[in-house]
């Protein structure tokens, strides 16, 4: 009689499994914050010549959760400079760039928006991509 319900066992140990609640992480999210230099890069492509176009420019990023962001820069003909407050959470960073205008369209690059990053205490990696035609990469490194 024992015998025909050890094939239930199995069955139990997995409803058992499936019913139990998983674990729950609670690891804070690292802020990246101090200066940061590094490289910026925008791929766009060119519908008439029918290929990628790239841009390169050293920047530094500056980032305190006390006073926001700071983008320095040797060369303003390529990348604006710009400032204000900036969030940070699992899905990406947001940048309010308070030089950035939405009535005209910019004739360079803002830090301004939602990117995708990656940071391991030393290097900070963000990208912003608009479909297949456009995207910014910030390449940067803690000093």
């Amino acid at each position: 009689m024992k015998f025909k319900y050890i094939f239930f066992l199995p069955f139990l140990m997995m409803l058992a499994a499936a019913c139990s609640k998983p674990p729950v992480s609670d690891t804070p999210v690292a802020v990246p914050t101090g200066t940061f230099a590094g490289s910026f890069y925008r791929l766009r492509y060119n519908t008439a010549k029918v290929k990628y176009d790239t841009l390169y420019v050293p920047i530094t990023v500056t980032l305190s959760t006390a006073t926001g962001y700071s983008v320095i820069l040797s060369d303003t003909t390529l990348h604006s400079p710009s400032h204000g407050g900036y969030s940070i959470d699992a899905n990406g960073m947001y940048f309010n760039d308070v030089t950035y205008t939405k009535i005209t369209i910019p004739t360079k690059p803002h830090l301004v928006g939602t990117y995708v990053y990656a940071y391991d205490g030393t290097t900070l990696q963000l990208q912003q991509t608009y479909s297949d035609t456009l995207g910014f990469f910030y390449n940067l490194k803690k000093q």
